[in-house]
């Protein structure tokens, strides 16, 4: 089985197909139960892509891969009501052309067969990525506000250094922490990232895996930075520190083996990074260490230490200092 690649006698049915690079496409191969109910023995169906074998499947539901594109071709399984379609992902340049489904019996030969010519849609110079905006729109919908809002907040943040210093009649300053309902309005969960934290939280609860499609958002959002900060979710050098007064904030351990204190409530780091990146050229929404933090609270995978109420005013005040 397999040699054939729509030859006579059979005569095709043929469907022709235009899709968007980088986009999902079902190849639909489907015959008529009755066909099937003809057979004499075990049937199975063989997909090619001009002269090359991709795969195969029998009635049986047994499958047998010749060339799985990289692990982008997979099969829809359900061969006993003649439905023998293949489904690819993020469709290439390479992808194009003609694909042909041929049906065999093992003692009668071939006995059908379906054809579909895959093109791609003509898109202008430098739109490579209008695959992913069309696939996903509903995070580059909310993307423009979502930037404006946390881009206002870690201005305001910085501004305030997330705590007020209060003179006393002393002289001496001392540090009261700033409540200030504008960080809180201006969480994730009012957005697009809070949308795509939440699918992480349910698949890893599921799975115990971030899928490929989640992984691709997660970079589409926050850029380079999910790359970085899943490394140090790998590295287990998230900390959430908690103290019995309730307050709660991250130790991030980062690339270079320094601490970082980082405030999730009002979405600061002191990082060069966030300094740089974040608030000078506003060209990220946050850096890899409070992106850590948020996926180990998401996927539960943050390590957990209690401290004092003393401990935890020192950190907040920054006595403690970073690194210790």
């Amino acid at each position: 089985m397999g040699q054939s690649h729509c030859l006579k006698p059979c005569e095709p049915r043929k469907l022709n197909l235009t899709v968007a690079l980088n986009s999902d496409v079902l190849l639909p191969c489907i015959f008529n139960v009755s066909l099937l109910q003809k057979a004499q023995s075990m049937l199975a169906a063989v997909w090619t892509h001009g002269q090359t074998n991709l795969v195969e499947l029998n009635t049986l539901g047994q499958v047998q891969f010749w060339n799985h594109k990289e692990h982008r071709v997979n099969i829809i399984k359900s061969p006993q009501k003649g439905n023998f379609s293949i489904f690819i992902k993020l469709v290439q340049e390479s992808d194009q052309g003609l694909y042909c489904c041929e049906l065999f019996d093992g003692q009668n030969g071939s006995m059908g067969c379906e054809e579909v010519q895959l093109s791609l849609q003509k898109a202008p110079p430098g739109d490579t990525w209008m695959g992913l905006l069309v696939n996903y729109w509903y995070y580059t919908a909310a993307g423009g506000a979502v930037f404006i809002l946390l881009i206002l907040g870690c201005a305001c943040c910085v501004w305030h250094r997330c705590v007020q210093v209060q003179r006393t009649r002393s002289g001496n300053s001392t540090i009261g922490w700033v409540n200030n309902d504008f960080y809180g309005k201006i969480r994730y969960n009012q957005a697009v990232a809070e949308q795509l934290l939440k699918d992480i939280r349910k698949v890893y609860q599921e799975t115990s895996q971030i899928p490929d499609d989640l992984l691709l958002a997660l970079k589409f959002v926050f850029g380079p930075s999910a790359l970085q900060a899943l490394d140090l979710v790998d590295q287990r050098s998230v900390t959430c520190l908690s103290s019995p007064s309730g307050r709660a904030v991250f130790q991030v351990i980062g690339g270079s083996g320094r601490l970082y204190t980082c405030y999730t409530s009002c979405h600061y780091c002191p990082c060069p990074a966030f300094a740089f990146s974040v608030l000078r050229r506003n060209d990220s929404l946050l850096c890899k260490h409070i992106l850590a933090a948020y996926l180990c609270q998401t996927m539960g995978l943050s390590q957990q230490e209690v401290v004092t109420n003393q401990q935890m005013s020192d950190i907040l005040s920054g006595k403690a200092g970073q690194g210790t």
